[in-house]
């Protein structure tokens, strides 16, 4: 059997793509969009960035409802309020807090901003909309007061 011209072209092509593709270095994505960040896992569905100061002290968390994991795709990713509350507590313990100050919330339609304020940090939960009950939780940022020269 004799290939048709059709058929060349297209692995051709295909040839070509694959000269031409290279994965992207970590040097050229940090060139492109910055400094990178590190990412954990800490339950299955939820992500914690992390950013540190010059000093390499943790400045910040971010935890937030992934839609992918290990396990696979869950579009309906939300955080429960007993989970968040175990995560906020494994993550910066009472005993790391400092003098509690008080809380704010802000409520908009079924949105919810908390914020918790302590003499070192600050917890900032987003609640939102959720169809499944008791998991409405989208993100939580932990922000360590005066620890200065953030990077990443």
């Amino acid at each position: 059997m004799k290939p048709s011209l059709r058929s060349v072209w297209i692995i051709v092509l295909l040839f070509l793509a694959a000269l031409t593709a290279q994965a992207q270095s970590s040097n050229e994505l940090r060139a492109k969009y910055g400094s990178a960040m590190e990412a954990y896992e800490i339950r299955p569905f939820i992500l914690m960035t992390v950013k540190y100061t010059e000093d390499a002290l943790v400045n910040e968390y971010v935890i937030e409802a992934h839609h992918t994991s290990k396990g696979g795709v869950d579009g309906n990713s939300f955080i429960s309020r007993d989970t968040a509350r175990e995560i906020i507590d494994e993550v910066v313990p009472m005993s790391q807090r400092g003098r509690y100050i008080g809380t704010m919330s802000f409520t908009g339609g079924c949105n919810e901003l908390t914020n918790e304020d302590y003499e070192r940090v600050e917890i900032k939960t987003f609640h939102t909309c959720s169809p499944i009950k008791g998991a409405n939780v989208a993100s939580i940022i932990v922000h360590w007061k005066n620890r200065v020269n953030e990077k990443g």
